[in-house]
């Protein structure tokens, strides 16, 4: 009831915003989080058209740099200073697997052979800050792997992953009911990965902040539930 005596006090104070606005999102955000973004947004701005974008890393980066998007909620492994962009914080890179396959684990390179083949990875098409993960950690550990599946869509790489077809490295935000977060010790360990919010824009439209501000309080439950631990980065222009 708080939520939406708030949303209709909102409404009627931003009842003049009209316009347009573009947002970009991950793909592990897409499916939950941006149904309540949009709806909050509709519900209090009903004036403004809003163009949405689910898409990967790589996408959500080029189309913020040319400007194609008012903001963008994109992974970040800390490699690049993005301009007016809020740090949200860092969460766990995780293995996951199938929900209903046994997992055969792998033995290291160094142990005596015969022994289990090479680890299947379910992965995205490079680049792809989670794939590349994957690998260096099993590289480091000395465990074999293999490509078994690429996929242009974080939906394809569930679908794989669910069939049993390998494991994958993604956190644990969106997971789907059919596949399951590994133990942390099953498999060698991984790092955080940073989730930021960009902006194109140094000072933005009205609408552009009203929009920004429903993604900060809708991101954050998401973030808390996947385990988020503080951003060691600054925001930088907000």
């Amino acid at each position: 009831m708080l939520a939406l005596n708030d949303e209709a006090v909102t409404a009627l104070r931003g009842a003049t915003l009209a316009g347009s606005v573009r947002l970009g999102m991950q793909q592990d955000f897409g499916e939950h989080l941006l149904t309540d973004v949009l709806g909050r947004f509709a519900r209090a701005h009903p004036q403004v058209c809003i163009d949405a974008r689910v898409a990967r890393n790589v996408q959500l980066l080029e189309q913020i740099t040319a400007g194609q998007l008012d903001l963008a909620l994109a992974w970040d492994n800390g490699g690049v200073t993005w301009p007016h962009a809020a740090a949200l914080g860092r969460l766990p890179l995780r293995w996951l697997a199938a929900a209903s396959e046994p997992l055969l684990l792998p033995q290291t390179q160094a142990q005596t052979q015969p022994g289990p083949a090479p680890l299947p990875l379910v992965v995205l098409d490079a680049p792809c800050l989670m794939r590349a993960a994957a690998i260096n950690a099993l590289d480091r550990a000395g465990i074999a792997w293999r490509i078994a599946f690429t996929s242009t869509s974080l939906s394809g790489v569930w679908a794989a992953v669910a069939a049993g077809l390998g494991v994958t490295v993604r956190t644990a935000v969106g997971v789907p009911a059919t596949v399951r977060l590994l133990p942390p010790s099953a498999l060698p360990p991984l790092p955080t990965i940073g989730i930021t919010l960009l902006q194109a824009e140094a000072q933005p439209a009205p609408v552009t902040q009203r929009l920004r501000d429903i993604v900060l309080e809708a991101v954050a439950p998401a973030l808390a539930a996947a385990g988020s631990v503080p951003s060691a980065w600054t925001n930088q222009g907000f």
